[in-house]
């Protein structure tokens, strides 16, 4: 599941890339290809979520409420900022 998300994330800041480029050039293929990543994007979003709601009422069911289920959005944001820690990590050891 968390490959998923992951190219979920990625999907989706490709697809802002995509559209501000489209902008800055009005190229109709960058356009094209952002509309159906966005697309595939939305729907990976959709089955990730959908697979963590099942999850957390099996989880509900055996256990009690835990108040830190409902941050689940956190996840959308996890794995970008991981991996801008990693290349600002990776950036001083250039300047090293």
């Amino acid at each position: 599941m968390a490959l998923l998300r992951l190219i979920a994330d990625i999907l989706c800041y490709l697809t802002l890339g995509l559209l501000l480029y489209w902008y800055l050039s009005e190229d109709t293929a960058a356009l094209l290809i952002a509309i159906v990543s966005g697309v595939v994007s939305f729907l990976l979003f959709i089955i990730t979520t959908d697979i963590r709601q099942s999850q957390r009422k099996r989880k509900q069911d055996r256990e009690a409420y835990d108040i830190w289920d409902f941050w689940y959005l956190t996840d959308l944001l996890e794995i970008p900022f991981r991996m801008i820690i990693w290349l600002f990590k990776s950036l001083w050891r250039i300047f090293d």
